[in-house]
């Protein structure tokens, strides 16, 4: 049994079941014996009888199969902690006994002994010391390619070293171990003498290690073939379980790994490369897991393409393999982890010693038929292709194959490496006690403080110091080396898992008719991964290397005129605020506790979270936010305090409520932190300043504010009439100087101009400011003032924050960093690429893209500063974009899964999808249709000869566009209603109006949610699986969650399928290959290609028909209803939109 495990409780019938470490069985470690088991649960029921000793009645068991399992009696709730352990403390016994039993029990309903199960593996990448969750990894794989997988083959890791030298496994370890595949034991051929090192340096590569460990190589039986469970929410916390640091301090002494063979020398690279070499072949099914160590990168900043260097790599073939002595000397474990240094301890002398290690391992890499896992695929290709290698023969990554096996793990562990190789359900119990340890625990040290004392926050090392260290070198190429051992383990486990996962009941019979046209039959999940994902993983490395062009000059103007739209934002927010509060001159408007202070001094506590009528009273009472508060801000201005020669680094300003010193909040909170403060954040902001840009167009109007620009489309409210940055000419006419202006000289007139604006300012209830500001659609803060012009005043500052907020984002997220080298970098042509990272890390499917987050920056009506405009073509190489997209693809989608009549015939006679809608929910546009009051649509030339229903009927139109995309997420009438700002009675009658037209839509989403709680589960169109636990067994918000997502995964999940689909077909068309097109980008349901101006037009056909018929291009219609394809072809991104 592996060291991390807890006690095993024994059940009545004596079987037992292994209890994590968790909890109050936490004391309780590395059980060896039934006897051992027998009195961890003792001491574990002794703890549990101390927290609550009443002992269960003979009512307090219930039966699962023949074996009667405690179950402890319910306990009024307390707040005490005692209670609490002593419940959690029950239900993980109860849940783990109950589980134990169920595990037991064969199909006949008798107990049986489990079945082995694989080892646990090993932590995540660590780059500088730290440790990201790891992105997806590129490789220059073929759209079509088909990697055939024999059964669960060794592998070794390739690391280097200074001696040759491996030791590793302890001897308990080595015991206890699971070894990877129960075939015969085989051993590495030798190299052709030509390619043998010489007699001194194989002398040198086989030196033994001194720490006088002994162990056969580690053996395990094979895992069970059945799919493993995902967790749910709760009980995901109960599982896991940490190594004590005695077992550590053993595990990783700092002396050469008996099983690592460490390569360190140009001598014992080449025959290290060679005995690789010589194990693969067209018809070999060894499979190779790799993994890298990198220094000189940020991965939270910086692109793999554009930095970092590889100090260290490691290769695992499978425990069969050895390297070094053939056979190894007798007592001694394989040395099946290769580790190679490639840095040698940044030696300057040595460097091109260094290189030419690097360069031994070319063939290798480059090999086709030696196929390649990676945990992470994206990372590794990059930075080692930065050595100049052209990376190949991809075949598999684990973190893709984890998110086909459980798309749900985010919240339950993650699928970095280490996570995965813990998880006892995957994995199995037991395993190397190097899968258990994170870098941290091994390699953290306290931060030293100025003082010279230590601090408490822990802190990593930097890789490269970690290797050349005289006390962590050995233990870090232990831990380094192990990582390419936990990715194979973790791959054989996951294929295993991804063959029990049948699809074909599953699969949209559509789709399987056309790949089983095509010869191909997605039987199961494994299948759909290598026919899927699989290439998809290595297309998404080549689009990731090729990266797309930026125009700088064009985002340093774009900066420009955004930074000074910024400052006019904050200044105009600043001068109302230093109106009312005077220090607020030289407050930072950025700071949400400064702005918090000025809008909500004076406000109580949320009270909604404290229980009991006492604790309410007692949190009303206390003030959240002063009165008045004192603040530290930058002394910019060189302010010099009355008596003092010198200006203070910082100043003290006072800020108090903006209705006056003294003064409490007029508004009253709708929002609180989890500290019970009320919220500053943008969403509330908003609310309190009404309709973006309402307010200040209306001081314009009244002549009380001259007009700025609007720079509401930043937010999706409004659009820029005209270029950026013009700006209004006021009431001068066209071509006369201030000085020959036309003046109004009749009184009665120039009282009229004048009477909005007296009637601005006068002074009015507060129920008349509401009633104003509920017509005119001003926000909260307005009515909280007396006179229109203070409240019109208040809602423009707010508003201008949000400005300034969200022009704070387009800098922050793309104008700047677009520009900066660490994403980005010159071609050969000389023109600087962006090189994002494209990862499949959503639930659905769905790609997302890193540094920067391209699925995020603006629609193209709010592209102010035409960001888009920046991604272009290499123009003078005489390229040129073709840009295409989907039109309406997840509606299609749900026209086609659910069957729906209308939705169908609606795309089918094409046109004004949602005047459609509209006209199927409303009877009254029916009947203005029938008798020629408007039209449904319009293709003629000119004007049309009636209203359009679109105009007519706008807000009819408005709500069934958004019902056809709320229902189509999964949103109620519930949302919808707060959406609306209606009552949910009127909510509910609309959406009834939507699906009395489309009864198809409401029967199919109830059977998806009752599929989610009944089989755990909802799929995609390809088979692929979202599992939803909280559907059945969660908390009331978890489960509407997971209900929600029930609905909208298929149709999300299926839009990933067939967007996915569709750039494999185009990445593999000869056509556009021949020509000379590539694929540089996918957003949302956008793909964008690069290629010869020349045949752009031929280009853009031959995409249009790819994405038309996405699976296999047999079916020109592989739906029920067409996939609509829009493509244009332009120099820019901007253009081609």
């Amino acid at each position: 049994m592996h060291a991390g495990l807890g006690a095993s409780p024994v059940l009545s019938n004596g079987a037992q079941t292994a209890l994590p470490p968790h909890g109050p069985g936490a004391a309780l470690r590395t059980p060896t014996s039934s006897g051992m088991r027998r009195r961890a649960l003792s001491s574990l029921r002794q703890i549990l009888a101390t927290a609550a000793p009443q002992r269960p009645s003979v009512s307090g068991y219930r039966d699962i199969g023949s074996t009667a399992v405690p179950q402890a009696p319910k306990q009024p709730a307390s707040s005490t902690g005692t209670s609490r352990v002593a419940q959690r403390a029950r239900r993980t016994l109860r849940n783990r006994e109950h589980d134990a039993v169920q595990r037991q029990m064969g199909e006949d309903g008798r107990p049986q002994r489990p079945a082995a199960a694989p080892a646990p593996l090993q932590p995540p990448l660590r780059v500088n010391g730290a440790l990201p969750h790891r992105e997806a990894r590129p490789t220059s794989v073929l759209a079509q390619q088909s990697v055939q997988q024999g059964p669960a083959t060794t592998q070794q890791q390739v690391y280097g070293s200074s001696n040759g030298s491996a030791a590793g496994w302890g001897a308990a370890a080595a015991a206890a171990a699971p070894r990877a595949v129960p075939a015969a034991e085989t051993w590495l051929p030798k190299p052709p003498p030509s390619q043998q090192p010489s007699s001194s340096s194989s002398s040198s590569s086989s030196s033994s290690s001194s720490n006088g460990s002994s162990a056969s190589a580690p053996r395990r039986g094979r895992p069970p073939a059945t799919p493993a469970e995902p967790l749910s929410s709760q009980d995901w916390d109960e599982a896991g379980a940490e190594p004590s640091d005695e077992q550590i301090e053993e595990t990783f002494r700092n002396a050469p790994p008996q099983d690592v063979h460490v390569v360190n020398s140009l001598a014992t690279a080449r025959a290290a490369a060679a005995q690789l070499m010589a194990l693969g072949g067209p018809e070999s099914t060894v499979v190779f897991a790799c993994d890298t160590e990198v220094m000189d990168i940020d991965v939270t900043s910086h692109s793999p393409c554009c930095h970092g260097r590889v100090i260290c790599f490691s290769v695992y073939a499978g425990p069969a393999v050895h390297f070094g002595e053939d056979p190894p000397p007798e007592g001694a474990p394989r040395r099946s982890m290769l580790w190679v240094d490639t840095w040698l301890d940044g030696d300057e002398a040595r460097q091109g010693e260094a290189a030419a290690i690097a360069e031994a391992f070319r063939p290798f890499w480059e090999s086709q038929q030696h196929k390649k896992v990676w945990h992470n695929y994206s990372f590794d290709r990059h930075v080692m292709e930065r050595t100049g290698v052209r990376m190949a023969g991809f075949a598999g990554d684990t973190m893709h194959m984890a998110r086909l096996w459980d798309s749900s793990r985010m919240g339950r562990g993650g699928y970095s490496l280490e996570a995965l190789s813990s998880d006892e359900k995957l994995m199995g119990s037991g395993g190397d006690i190097r899968g258990k340890v994170s870098m941290k625990k091994l390699f953290g040290r306290r931060n030293i403080k100025k003082d010279g004392t230590e601090g408490k926050l822990v802190v990593l090392p930097a890789v490269e110091e970690l290797q050349r260290g005289e006390d962590t070198r050995w233990r870090w190429v232990n831990y380094s080396a192990f990582d390419a051992k936990a990715t194979f383990d973790l791959y054989s486990r996951l294929k295993e898992q991804l063959v029990g996962i049948e699809v074909e009941a599953d699969l949209d019979p559509a789709v399987k008719r056309e790949y089983e046209q095509a010869g191909i039959r997605l039987a199961n999940m494994w299948e759909v991964y290598r026919h899927t994902w699989l290439p998809f993983g290595g297309l998404l490395t080549d689009m990731e290397a090729v990266g797309m062009a930026v125009d700088r000059g064009h985002l340093a103007a774009a900066q420009q005129q955004a930074e000074g739209d910024q400052r006019e934002a904050q200044d105009r927010f600043r001068r109302w605020a230093t109106a009312r509060v005077p220090d607020a001159r030289y407050m930072n408007v950025g700071s949400g506790p400064q702005v918090q202070q000025l809008l909500f001094a004076g406000a109580t506590k949320d009270t909604s979270k404290s229980r009991g009528k006492a604790a309410k009273e007692a949190a009303a009472a206390e003030m959240a936010v002063p009165l008045e508060r004192v603040f530290k801000v930058p002394n910019v201005d060189g302010l010099i305090e009355e008596g003092k020669k010198a200006p203070k680094k910082n100043w003290d300003i006072t800020l108090h409520s903006v209705w006056g010193p003294g003064e409490v909040t007029r508004l009253q909170p709708e929002v609180y932190t989890p500290a019970g403060v009320p919220a500053c954040s943008t969403p509330v902001l908003k609310s309190l300043a009404g309709k973006a840009g309402k307010a200040r167009k209306k001081l314009a109007e009244l002549g009380l504010e001259e007009e700025a620009a609007d720079l509401s489309m930043l937010r999706g409210i409004g659009e820029d009439n005209g270029a950026p940055g013009d700006e209004g000419e006021g009431v001068i006419e066209e071509g006369l100087e201030d000085d020959d202006a036309i003046w109004e000289t009749d009184d009665a007139k120039i009282q009229a101009l004048q009477a909005p604006k007296q009637e601005a300012t006068r002074t009015r209830s507060k129920e008349e400011m509401e009633a104003v500001g509920a017509q005119e659609g001003y926000g909260r803060l307005f009515s909280t003032f007396s006179t229109v012009e203070e409240g019109l005043r208040a809602c423009d500052a707010v508003d201008s924050l949000v400005d300034a907020s969200a022009i704070d984002t387009l800098l922050s997220n793309f104008i700047v960093p677009l520009q900066s080298d660490d994403i980005s970098k010159p071609d050969a042509n000389g023109v600087y690429r962006v090189h994002c990272s494209l990862n499949i890390n959503t639930e659905t499917g769905r790609l997302s893209a890193r540094r920067p987050n391209l699925q995020n920056q603006p629609a193209l009506e709010k592209d102010r500063y035409k960001v888009r405009k920046a991604f272009c073509a290499d123009v003078a190489a005489g390229k040129t974009l073709v840009v295409a997209d989907y039109g309406q693809l997840e509606l299609r989608i749900l026209a086609h899964m659910a069957g729906c009549k209308s939705m169908i015939t609606a795309f089918e006679a094409g046109g004004d999808f949602h005047s459609r809608t509209a006209l199927g929910m409303y009877d009254h546009i029916k009947a203005a249709i029938d008798k020629g009051q408007c039209l449904l649509e319009w293709e003629g030339e000119g004007e049309p000869p009636l209203p359009l229903l679109k105009d007519m009927f706008a807000s009819e139109r408005r709500k069934a566009k958004v019902l056809n995309f709320s229902i189509a997420y999964g949103k109620t009438a519930h949302g919808l209603s707060k959406d609306w700002k209606t009552s949910l009675k009127e909510a509910e009658e609309t959406v009834e109006r939507w699906y009395a037209d489309r009864p198809e839509v409401k029967k199919w989403q109830k059977e998806q949610r009752e599929k989610a709680v009944h089989k755990g589960y909802v799929t995609t169109i390809l088979g692929r699986q979202r599992q939803l636990p909280d559907a059945k067994t969660g908390s009331k918000a978890a489960q509407g969650h997971a209900l929600r997502a029930a609905i909208n995964t298929p149709i999300q999940g299926s839009a990933a399928d067939i967007a996915t689909a569709a750039m494999l077909r185009i990445d593999a068309d000869e056509a556009l290959r021949e020509m000379g097109w590539r694929l540089l980008l996918q957003v949302h349901d956008e793909v964008i290609l690069e290629g010869p101006k020349e045949t752009a037009e031929q280009a853009r056909e031959r995409v249009v028909a790819c994405m038309r018929s996405p699976f296999t291009g047999l079916s020109p219609k592989p739906l029920l209803v067409d996939l609509v394809v829009d493509a244009k072809y332009a120099d820019t991104w901007y253009e081609a939109k």
